[in-house]
């Protein structure tokens, strides 16, 4: 590792995203680009458990930046991860000036891309997802119900959560992206599609495939793309398209 760091003759921190991790574009004599992430040593295990399922995923030929090295840095202090880097454009940017056809082919693999993701299976005796959801969301509820604020249809919204809240019994788990949204999507020069900033998140990771769906609406919502990404006539225990 040491030798690769010698030969960096160029980093740019990268300022976009909202992680705490220090972030830069790495470049070397040889024309090598990487992404270098830089996190608090405190976080060790959780960050070295999501690089090994990168590798994992960059074993099933998942489009990322691939990963290449973790470990120590700054005499204990950080630890770092080295990605390879991955060329593109930011999809949430571009979506919108595209044909609907290519919105919706866009939408459609980025579901084949996230079923790659989720067939990862979630840790043998992980707790089931139901009980899970509720530990999560229990203060989330609780807040939004004692907030002291009238929320239109809110004790509506609150009593149809409770009352459906049986229909996540007995769902599947599987390993999550964790942000997967249009910001989080590279359009390559090719036309295909790079997934990035992968980051712990809710749950460990892991959780319901349908509960990646969450975050699709951190982004402007766009129907060709949606309808694409997901599949017809799909049961919810798979997200292939």
């Amino acid at each position: 590792m040491k030798d690769i760091f010698d030969t960096f003759i160029k980093m740019q921190p990268i300022k976009e995203g909202l992680s705490a991790d220090k972030k830069y574009y790495a470049e070397t004599e040889d024309g090598r680009r990487f992404l270098l992430r830089l996190s608090d040593a405190s976080q060790y295990r959780q960050k070295k458990d999501l690089f090994d399922k990168l590798r994992d995923l960059s074993n099933l030929d998942v489009p990322m930046c691939r990963p290449i090295d973790f470990g120590y840095c700054k005499d204990g202090k950080e630890i770092y991860q080295l990605l390879g880097w991955c060329e593109g454009e930011n999809l949430e940017a571009v979506l919108p000036s595209l044909s609907q056809e290519k919105q919706f082919w866009l939408g459609w693999r980025a579901g084949e891309i996230l079923n790659q993701i989720h067939t990862l299976p979630a840790p043998a005796g992980i707790d089931e997802w139901s009980a899970r959801y509720k530990q999560l969301n229990a203060d989330r509820l609780r807040s939004f119900e004692q907030c002291g604020l009238e929320k239109e249809k809110g004790k509506v919204l609150l009593c149809f959560i409770r009352e459906n809240m049986h229909l996540l019994s007995s769902r599947p788990q599987c390993f999550h992206h964790g942000d997967y949204h249009l910001g989080n999507l590279l359009l390559t020069d090719t036309g295909d599609l790079s997934v990035v900033d992968w980051e712990p998140a809710d749950y460990d990771n892991f959780g319901d495939p349908w509960e990646e769906f969450v975050r699709i609406g951190n982004s402007e919502v766009h129907p060709f793309f949606t309808t694409g990404l997901i599949p017809e006539g799909s049961s919810g225990d798979v997200l292939a398209a």
